[in-house]
């Protein structure tokens, strides 16, 4: 017992590097931006503690609300709703196309769904940047309008979260969801079968096996 316990104990030694890390990089810059906060300091010279006049004056300025709520929008554009959009799309490629259409038919469609993942980030913004151009671009070109997508403020934000819905960002979610539709299986039963007697009958000592077939299921 105490020569397992002793050797669970060096496994925290692997976790010292990464745990070093962590509070250089993400504890230690925190908690000095926390006391920052409560001061008034402009990056040179020495701060001066001036208490929570710096919140007071956040949560009165009406840009910080414009921004919170634009913050929100965002994190429901790509976070929330691909995440959801990703689950369906798994589930609708394995539950309804793989058995409609065969599984080379969801195997193509999937491929082609994650394609836009393999491409940076800047590339995708250039190609969106070019469709959504308001002289030349291939958005107003197919749709005969004149906007600026990108340029507008009454349109910029809810271009930006319509990008990502149909952009890669909910590539990821359905890329993982994907090994759990195709591997997860309906459960099953095991109906045992008969045992003849040793020596006296034909059939012998025979193995349960289990009724009920396997097939590939999601949510």
């Amino acid at each position: 017992m105490s020569v397992r316990t002793g050797s669970r104990r060096g496994y925290w030694l692997y976790l010292v590097p990464s745990l070093l890390l962590f509070l250089a990089v993400i504890v230690v810059p925190f908690v000095m931006n926390v006391g920052a906060s409560f001061t008034r300091w402009s990056g040179v010279g020495t701060p001066r503690w001036i208490g929570l006049d710096n919140y007071t004056r956040l949560l009165a300025d009406e840009r910080f609300w414009e921004s919170f709520q634009h913050n929100v929008g965002l994190i429901v554009a790509m976070a929330i709703v691909p995440t959801a959009i990703g689950l369906v799309l798994a589930a609708a490629l394995f539950d309804y196309i793989g058995r409609r259409f065969g599984a080379r038919t969801a195997s193509a469609l999937r491929a082609m769904y994650y394609l836009p993942q393999v491409l940076p980030v800047a590339v995708a913004g250039v190609v969106w940047g070019w469709m959504l151009h308001p002289s030349y671009g291939a958005v107003n070109q197919i749709l005969g309008l004149d906007l600026d997508w990108l340029g507008d403020p009454d349109l910029a934000l809810a271009t930006v979260m319509g990008g990502s819905w149909c952009g890669s960002s909910s590539a990821i979610p359905s890329s993982s969801s994907w090994p759990g539709c195709s591997g997860w299986t309906r459960p099953t039963t095991r109906r045992p079968r008969s045992t003849g007697p040793r020596g006296g009958g034909s059939s012998g000592t025979s193995r349960s096996r289990r009724s009920g077939r396997r097939s590939s299921w999601c949510c």
